[in-house]
């Protein structure tokens, strides 16, 4: 998979546009084989506040889902 594929994957066009909780539950729930090359690309890209945000969204929800 290359950058672009990568991008089109998580539907952004650059990597400051990773900041809603799709992209980031289509990242980390892709069975697509993402290079670690490529998440740290992303990574530098990506506020960190955002990801930290994005990241706490996610997980409360995956709670949520648990009796």
């Amino acid at each position: 998979m290359d950058r672009e594929e990568f991008y089109s994957l998580l539907d952004i066009d650059h990597g400051s546009e990773f900041q809603y909780f799709e992209n980031l539950a289509e990242l980390l729930e892709s069975s697509e084989d993402i290079g670690d090359d490529l998440i740290y690309q992303l990574l530098q890209e990506v506020r960190m506040e955002t990801l930290e945000e994005l990241l706490d969204q996610y997980f409360e929800q995956q709670e949520s889902w648990i009796p």
